[in-house]
């Protein structure tokens, strides 16, 4: 049998199969040349001590064989097998988001090479990594054939265990897809037969998308031999029918998709019980820093304003591990103690608030925080957040002034007076094990949130400014407090993005030079050419020097629970928000949305871009303005924006990519993504598709006549748009919708994401839902076509919080070329491959966006494309909890990701709720990409 080979090959082995219980399914018939189900039984048979099954097994066995009830459900009332969904799914085994079996959401399963070896007493077969090693190192006689078939590691779209049995007398193994076969070697021949579990999973029915593996009987050993290719049983019934007897189908084996994603078992990593909004970033060597909020031991209560509930103050908490060859960060072990950055939540409010209004009981306030914000720029970790502890009443000053912190009252929320935040920050050189104090960036006296971080250090160990830059801040202050949402949907918002007149974008950074030693002392971290940061200043020129309030009552109360004089309390006609800022050289780039001031004329907004010599913020009138680049006409918000250094850029090249939601209504209406590039440089002028050059405008009357060319339209009628589409209007097709977009910029290429429903009418009918849609622009052919990569087809189910992430760049020791094949590098994992793009995303439930309580969030899911978007792997769950939809009593939402410079590798986070306890929790895990 020397002469025989087996099919495929090539595939990689890693992480260890998971192997999960499930219900049960039936032996299948054959889809060609069908052996009668005596045959398969009496194979069997041959190997018992007796020579035959029970009569009463062998009854059951062929019943149970013969009706073959394996199905699956769309839904709790629609059935169908597995043959006929496969063939729903032939374009795509991803295509599709299913209950299976009554159990949790199911994706494509994970597939894994079953390699097969010759052993002197017949053949065994394993998909478990960890058994290839042990035989390739310890059993010389074994000989390795290659990969004879593929099965899942996971029991999803109805497969079902393929089990193996151990022959105790022979050597031989037996495997056996049949719940009969198995629970009669079980019952009646233990003591010949040893059953050492699940190998994997396997489909009982045929199906586009599965093909058939054989099964032949040793006549003179009575040992048995499974193969998966065609030419192989063709060439065993052909030239050596004296030796096997062919028996049939045994079952069907999933086709290889061209890339395989392993997703390691999750743990949970924060140490309390209110873990929340975790963060992760992985340093040039590989340490995995996770920054995330939770409850320290003794915290005092507060009101959540966006949660709408009461519970203990949070702190911001790092932990840090290092993958290596002895810890893979898979274990609560393996992660450092976790470091408490902001220290706040145990400290108290100088002034007195009714922070429970109508319930009662006045007092102090903890230093509870929002959420942690967190860049990595070459050796410098930043953290930003916002607390309502602002002990500091002028934090541009060396000393401590006394407090200024303000409050609003909430009549809605049981007339709750509701502190101030204050922006604060930290820093990390250690790679996350130690920080500077944690240091307060604003007052208090106006309402700050949306805090971000952004740098330009130097990495080129050869240049003079190796290890200087600069880190930039900024956030958005609102002087008459965070104000609820006014968007259609559950809840009431209170994200920032509904502001008051008067709120404005706000600015500082630090200089840095890591080359002076020793570092600060304890006391001057922010003070010395180290690190000097700078105060704060305004970016934008919302306050227009005027004071009083927006309505005819006064909600603005300080720390006494007195109100706040009208004249002292900074109104405006126009409001920012929701600021992102970058950083390209020496660069400051900062954009936001921000009311049109139109006097009622108008109650949507622009997105206006500013790009500045760092350390000096504009002073005209031009400058503080802004460039608006959306369309002047359009309700323009939630801008995001890629970069790149002009060097990775190339000539000409892409270093911004800008894009935002746009269309003519508000408050959940029918909007599109539209998108500028920066090319050759980071100025409004060198935006394409190109603005107008008078944007940098804050008069209404001149911003409505802007004649901008109109950015690129990459979501109008997503399922057929071609490069013709990208001028659409968006009221050309006003019943779709797009959001939640998100992109990656390396190189020539530009990829740019969006969840997309053609009919927002369907949508809040259940008939129709969110999936994400991802285009790309490549410098040389421009615009690629939208492609689906979601395809979920349960209504259902929306596609919620999707994150794109790519590759870091390669590390500079250990892949100091750029190139894995270079005798130079010594680690390959090091080096970057531009055309590895990931893709995770989250799932909720769809419900009328009148429903009070909202979507239910269900669980994470991930796939990968190694060519540049062009096809992406079958999708697998990222998470292990799949939400109530799928009778799961925990959901997973929000997840956080970062992978290796050459992709095989990717590190996960994301909140997960314990349902019936409120309990929340950071979930990490790391995970990895077989080579095609």
């Amino acid at each position: 049998m020397a002469a025989l080979t087996a099919c495929g090959g090539g595939q990689q082995d890693d992480a260890p199969l998971s192997r999960f219980a499930i219900e049960e399914t039936t032996s299948p018939s054959p889809s060609s040349e069908q052996a009668p189900v005596a045959s398969i039984l009496e194979g069997l048979a041959a190997q018992f001590p007796n020579g035959q099954l029970p009569k009463e097994q062998e009854a059951q066995a062929a019943l149970e064989l013969e009706q073959n009830p394996a199905v699956l459900s769309y839904t709790a009332d629609e059935e169908m097998s597995v043959a006929k969904l496969a063939e729903e799914v032939s374009d795509w085994m991803a295509n599709a988001t299913r209950k299976v079996l009554g159990q949790k959401l199911g994706t494509t399963p994970l597939y894994r090479p079953v390699v097969r070896f010759r052993t002197p007493s017949g053949y065994f077969y394993t998909a478990s990594p960890a058994e290839i090693a042990t035989i390739t190192s310890q059993q010389p006689t074994w000989i390795r054939e290659g990969t004879a078939m593929h099965g899942s590691s996971e029991s999803n779209w109805g497969l079902s265990p393929v089990y193996r049995f151990r022959n105790n007398a022979t050597g031989s193994y037996i495997y056996t897809i049949s719940p009969t076969e198995k629970q009669a070697i079980v019952d009646n021949l233990s003591a010949t037969f040893t059953l050492d579990g699940a190998a994997w999973y396997s489909s009982s029915s045929a199906g586009s998308g599965f093909s058939p593996v054989y099964r032949f009987r040793n006549i003179l050993n009575g040992s048995y031999l499974w193969t998966g290719s065609e030419a192989e049983k063709e060439a065993i019934v052909a030239n050596y029918s004296a030796i096997f007897a062919f028996e049939g189908v045994a079952f069907h084996t999933p086709i290889a998709a061209p890339n395989e994603v392993f997703v390691e078992t999750p743990i949970k990593l924060n140490n309390g019980i209110l873990g929340d909004k975790p963060k992760i970033q992985r340093q040039g060597d590989g340490t995995l820093v996770v920054a995330y909020g939770d409850a320290p031991d003794g915290a005092g209560m507060v009101y959540d304003v966006k949660g709408q509930n009461e519970r203990p103050a949070r702190d911001i908490f790092v932990k840090t591990c290092k993958p290596s060859a002895t810890k893979t960060c898979n274990l609560f072990a393996d992660w450092s103690a976790p470091i408490n950055v902001s220290k706040s939540a145990l400290m108290q409010s100088t002034g007195s608030f009714d922070w429970r209004g109508t319930l009662g009981n006045p007092g102090t306030y903890p230093g509870d925080i929002d959420k942690a914000n967190i860049k990595t720029t070459g050796p410098i970790i930043t953290l930003t957040w916002v607390s309502k502890y602002c002990p500091d009443g002028d934090p541009s000053t060396a000393a401590i002034e006394l407090p200024v912190q303000r409050a609003v009252r909430y009549l809605e929320r049981n007339d709750r007076v509701i502190p101030f935040s204050c922006a604060w920050t930290s820093y990390s050189t250690t790679k996350g094990t130690s920080w500077s104090p944690a240091k307060q960036l604003s007052s208090g006296e106006r309402d700050a949130i949306q805090d971000a971080s952004s740098g330009s250090i130097s990495t080129d160990t050869s240049s003079a400014s190796y290890n200087k830059g600069q880190i930039v801040y900024s956030w958005q202050e609102d002087p008459q407090g965070l104000a609820l949402g006014e968007a259609d949907g559950p809840g009431d918002g209170a994200s920032g993005a509904n502001v008051n007149g008067g709120t404005d974008v706000w600015y500082s950074y630090a200089t840095v030079d890591l080359t002076q030693t020793p570092a600060p002392a304890p006391g001057a971290e922010y003070n010395t050419t180290y690190y000097n940061l700078r105060p704060s200043q305004r970016l934008t020129d919302n306050w227009t020097n005027q004071y009083g309030i927006n309505g005819s009552v006064n909600y603005i109360y300080d720390g006494s629970g007195t109100n706040v004089p009208e004249s002292s309390i900074e109104k405006g006609q126009t409001g920012a928000a929701r600021p992102n800022i970058g950083m390209v050289g020496s660069t400051t780039i900062v954009a936001y949305e921000e009311t049109k001031g139109s006097n009622g004329l108008d109650d949507g907004k622009f997105v206006r871009y500013h790009a500045f010599p760092y350390a000096t913020v504009p002073a005209t009138a031009a400058g503080k303005a802004g460039c608006i680049i959306s369309d002047p006409s359009k309700n323009a918000r939630r801008v995001r924006f890629l970069t790149q250094s002009p060097t990775d850029a190339g000539t000409g090249g892409i270093q911004i990519g800008i894009f935002w939601k746009e269309g003519s209504y508000d408050k959940g209406g029918p909007s599109d993504i539209r998108v500028r590039r920066g090319m050759g440089g980071l100025q409004p002028a060198n935006l394409l598709p190109a603005v107008d050059a008078n944007c940098a405008t804050s008069d209404y009357a001149t911003a409505i006549g802007l004649t901008s060319t109109k950015g690129d339209n990459i979501s109008s009628k997503a399922p057929t748009a071609t490069v013709a589409n990208l001028t659409d209007n968006t009221e050309l097709n006003y019943t779709e919708n797009a959001l939640a977009h998100r992109g990656v910029l390396r190189g020539e290429d530009m990829w740019i994401g969006y969840n997309y429903t053609g009919d927002l009418v369907k949508l809040w009918a259940g008939l129709d839902n969110y999936n994400f849609w991802i285009r790309r622009f490549n410098m040389t052919t421009g615009w690629d076509n939208p492609k689906n990569v979601t395809n979920i087809t349960n209504k259902g189910i929306n596609v919620r919080e999707p994150r794109i992430f790519g590759t870091p760049k390669s590390n500079q020791t250990s892949c100091p070329t750029g190139n894995p094949a270079d005798a130079s590098t010594t680690n390959p994992a090091d080096c970057q491959n531009a055309n590895v793009v990931y893709l995770a995303w989250g799932t909720q439930t769809n419900v009328s966006p009148y429903d009070p309580a909202g979507g239910q969030d269900l669980g994470e899911f991930i796939t990968v494309s190694r060519d540049s978007a062009a096809s992406f792997a079958p999708v697998v769950k990222l998470s292990a909890v799949q939400g109530v939809y799928w009778g799961d009593q925990e959901s997973a939402y929000e997840s956080q990701n970062v992978t290796n410079p050459d992709g095989s590798r990717f590190y996960s986070v994301w909140n997960q709720k314990v349902l019936t306890t409120d309990e929340t929790q950071v979930e990490f895990v790391s995970g990895n990409v077989l080579a095609p």
